[in-house]
């Protein structure tokens, strides 16, 4: 995959994305910084699976119609994968098989919850992810706030999993719209937790987790 990437002077920020040209068989992109501007993949035809692997303790910010549209975006992961496996496999945890929930949770699976980063503050805002119809697994880090704004995830119609491990004073704010028909969701988070009650109030799935 080559990218050219414009970059705030802090040198934490995708501005925007630019696909210069890609392989048939690389559409992982991984990168390190927390902030991902309005518009940086908007429209973007050709991302599979979106990686972050950021420092502990940092903010996480999606701004508004980040990813929106983009169509074959299968997996959003920001979290550290310890066990690589094979040791000559190229991005080990990037995994574009991602289906069901026991998926995560499986001997050999995607997502150890110990691994998971912790992260201060989450952001997605209006849009971030609007009309990314084949988006189906979102693996955020653990967090100290959490904010998902009106219809972040909007006609993401396949959606299955979503890891959301709050602490317990957490301030958790997810938009009554923020899934809007989204309607097959499992979250997985904290049993009674504030994630928990959100999605029990809005009809979804519930696989508690401890830790």
């Amino acid at each position: 995959m080559n990218i050219i990437l414009t970059q705030s002077k802090n040198n934490n920020q995708i501005l925007q994305y630019f696909l210069c040209s890609i392989d048939k068989d690389e559409k992982a992109f991984s990168c390190t910084q927390n902030k991902i501007a309005e518009n940086a993949f908007k429209n973007d035809k050709t991302l599979n699976i979106f990686q972050d692997e950021i420092k502990d303790n940092a903010d996480i910010i999606i701004n508004k119609a980040a990813f929106e549209n983009c169509t074959e975006l299968k997996a959003v992961l920001y979290f550290l994968n310890n066990n690589s496996g094979d040791k000559d496999q190229k991005n080990p945890s990037l995994k574009d098989n991602i289906t069901d929930t026991k998926d995560l949770f499986s001997k050999n699976g995607v997502i150890d919850i110990k691994n998971l980063l912790q992260v201060n503050n989450i952001s997605i805002q209006y849009h971030g992810f609007k009309d990314c119809e084949n988006l189906h697994t979102i693996v955020l880090p653990k967090f100290s706030s959490i904010e998902i704004e009106k219809e972040a995830f909007e006609n993401c119609k396949n959606i299955r999993s979503v890891v959301l491990v709050e602490n317990k004073k957490s301030n958790v704010s997810i938009s009554d719209e923020a899934f809007s028909n989204c309607a097959d969701i499992t979250f997985i988070c904290k049993k009674d937790g504030k994630v928990a009650r959100y999605a029990r109030e809005h009809n979804f799935r519930i696989v508690s987790i401890n830790g």
